[in-house]
């Protein structure tokens, strides 16, 4: 399946099965994985990639001055703010993933705007500060 369009479908569709939130939660490899399954499709990494909109980086340290660029960088007219969900990983390891939200504070991974996972072994003092005890920070 090369067609961005169908790619974009069964994202949709899965989007409509799973929790928005579970959706976030995925790895990049994990979401190739769950079309596979569900949907009997083989897409390749890259490809899913291209097709819904996404970036990918793994760094020492993530900055919430980068986390602002980004997100002002990429900014679609349309949206109501930006979402950062962090998760640890049981190596420690911290995994941010940053997208847009709509105007009912949905999280908009449909693939017509962008949306980045951050790989990181840490994050500045500004950013954890903000974060607090939370997972999920949202910004305005």
């Amino acid at each position: 399946m090369r067609n961005m369009d169908d790619i974009m479908d069964l994202i949709e569709k899965l989007l409509k099965e799973k929790e928005i939130w579970e959706i976030l939660k995925m790895s990049i490899k994990e979401l190739v994985e769950e079309l596979g399954r569900k949907f009997k499709v083989i897409i390749s990494v890259e490809t899913l990639k291209m097709a819904w909109n996404y970036e990918e980086k793994h760094v020492k340290m993530y900055s919430f001055a980068e986390a602002i660029e980004w997100a002002k960088t990429n900014m679609p007219n349309d949206i109501n703010g930006v979402v950062i969900l962090k998760e640890l990983s049981e190596d420690g390891h911290i995994r941010l993933h940053i997208c847009y939200l709509d105007q009912d504070e949905v999280p908009l991974l449909g693939g017509s705007h962008p949306h980045l996972d951050v790989y990181a072994k840490s994050i500045d003092n500004e950013l954890q500060y903000n974060f607090g005890d939370k997972d999920l920070l949202v910004l305005r």
